[in-house]
């Protein structure tokens, strides 16, 4: 039996990837307690009447809220007890933890939020509009920890197990989170780049399979990044199109360097 309970958790990743549902999940079946900065920080915006990309401009230009928010993180880091610390930069912070870094193609993440009634400074008129104010916001937070820590969150080296939600079900991307978590305790080997393969755009035109007889054995697939969010295929189309009739739930990856 694996004692999860002297461990934190430090989950991040795109807007609109899951990172909530995947906290509040964590934090039920494992009786932690969740540190939500993305919480605080909605808060202060209502609190000084903005939205969300209009508060995370201005948190570009007044680095004393980054800092506070994350100096609280980093106690709670130092704190000896299990926690789930729902945070962009608590893997930078609380380097001990489990770091889990999630990932959302921009048109998905995009029609999850919009569709999302709790986030009140979050409304769109259409999902178009949420999708490009997503991708704003994203940069923005690029460049201001860039500026801050001189740490790029886009660098998939940072964290212990980054995995894509576009296409799964919140229960299975939980089951695998569990699953790696489990072995990371225990020290063992677990693939640290897991895509949904529907989410994977090819290069090359893709060809169909009746079986995978004649298919490569050979993983991790290499990836490389596109457009905002978009992830194609550089090295193992045929695998990644085995997974897709399948189907695999996650294929194992690597970026292409």
């Amino acid at each position: 039996m694996i004692d999860f309970m002297d461990s934190k958790i430090a989950i991040s990743g795109e807007l609109g990837s899951g990172k909530t549902v995947l906290s509040n999940k964590l934090a039920s079946v494992l009786d932690m307690e969740i540190i939500s900065v993305g919480k605080i920080q909605r808060q202060l915006a209502e609190k000084y009447g903005m939205n969300a990309l209009e508060f995370n401009k201005y948190m570009e230009t007044h680095p004393e809220l980054d800092e506070e928010c994350d100096r609280m993180v980093a106690m709670y880091g130092k704190e000896d007890r299990a926690l789930i610390l729902d945070s962009r930069m608590a893997w930078h912070f609380v380097p001990d933890s489990f770091k889990v870094h999630l990932l959302a193609n921009s048109y998905i993440a995009a029609k999850r939020i919009f569709n999302d009634h709790i986030r009140k400074n979050e409304a769109y008129s259409h999902i178009e509009e949420a999708r490009i104010k997503l991708v704003e916001r994203k940069k923005s937070e690029t460049l201001r920890f860039k500026q801050q820590y001189g740490v790029d969150i886009d660098n998939f080296d940072n964290y212990d197990l980054v995995i894509d939600t576009s296409c799964s079900l919140p229960e299975i991307v939980f089951d695998k989170v569990m699953e790696c978590f489990a072995l990371w305790k225990r020290k063992e080997r677990f693939d640290h780049l897991l895509f949904s393969p529907p989410s994977l755009l090819p290069v090359q035109t893709i060809r169909g399979y009746t079986s995978t007889e004649n298919a490569s054995e050979t993983y991790p697939i290499l990836v490389m990044k596109g457009v905002p969010n978009a992830y194609f295929v550089y090295d193992g189309q045929r695998q990644t199109d085995v997974s897709l009739l399948a189907p695999a739930e996650f294929i194992s990856c690597e970026m292409y360097r």
